[in-house]
């Protein structure tokens, strides 16, 4: 079984390689960009637990940008995550508008839908409480400048969280740079109850804590990869993990 596993990581690399190997077309002067690609992550690690079961997963993405010039710039996205063994399977789509400001970092504010095929729910249901297929999640985000490389994260589940559950989460991360790799310090604390934060207390737990290393991979002239390695305490739950993500 773990050498079938490690066959298929092997097989998808190969192949990611040689499909983004190839340089972008970018249109001169639109106001319209995009993006595509995928992550191979070790583990599913959301929020500091782990998602899908032991297994590695294949995370698909992409985003379509409109440039409002003065007035910032919309986003739509779609995300899914993949596990190479077991049935686990979500897929994602996000809406966020940003405002980049010269001075003062990026404000940006998101709705993302949570979709989960596995549990076979009808794209369809869009019931409350936990039933329907759609969770929404408004997030509101701070990326600071340069001189002051600070991030914060506040989320708050908006529809078809679980009935008299709260399922807020803050995150605050602090970036630096040692031997031209990125680094990123973060601590993430969510109040519940929430089965999604895995936190049946009413109190503010402390549930990702974290160190992650990002390094570039120059695969061409026109194209970087980047390989991340993570350490991720889960301090609510005592446990921990060793994550290793590559971006491509």
């Amino acid at each position: 079984m773990k050498e079938m596993i490690m066959k298929r990581l092997l097989l998808v690399i190969s192949f990611l390689f040689l499909v983004t190997n190839v340089p972008a077309q970018e249109e001169s002067g639109s106001k319209f960009s995009a993006d595509a690609g995928a992550e191979l992550v070790s583990r599913y690690i959301w929020r500091g637990s782990e998602w899908g079961g032991n297994s590695p997963a294949i995370q698909p993405f992409f985003s379509i940008c409109y440039n409002l010039s003065d007035y910032g710039i919309l986003e739509f996205g779609a995300w899914g995550n993949y596990m190479f063994q077991g049935s686990f399977t979500e897929n994602d789509f996000t809406l966020k508008y940003s405002l980049p400001t010269e001075k003062y970092g990026v404000f940006s504010l998101g709705l993302t839908d949570y979709l989960f095929p596995y549990l076979n729910v009808s794209i369809n249901n869009f019931e409350g409480n936990g039933d329907g297929a759609h969770t929404l999640d408004v997030t509101l985000e701070y990326e600071g400048p340069e001189e002051f490389p600070f991030s914060l994260l506040f989320s708050q589940l908006a529809y078809n969280d679980y009935l008299d559950f709260k399922s807020f989460y803050t995150e605050l991360g602090y970036s630096f740079t040692i031997s031209g790799m990125t680094n990123k310090l973060f601590c993430g604390v969510a109040l519940g109850p929430s089965d999604w934060n895995s936190v049946m207390t009413d109190k503010p737990e402390l549930i990702n804590l974290g160190y992650e290393i990002t390094k570039g991979i120059l695969v061409s002239e026109a194209y970087m990869a980047y390989a991340s390695a993570a350490f991720i305490v889960n301090w609510h739950l005592k446990s921990s993990y060793l994550v290793f993500k590559l971006t491509i």
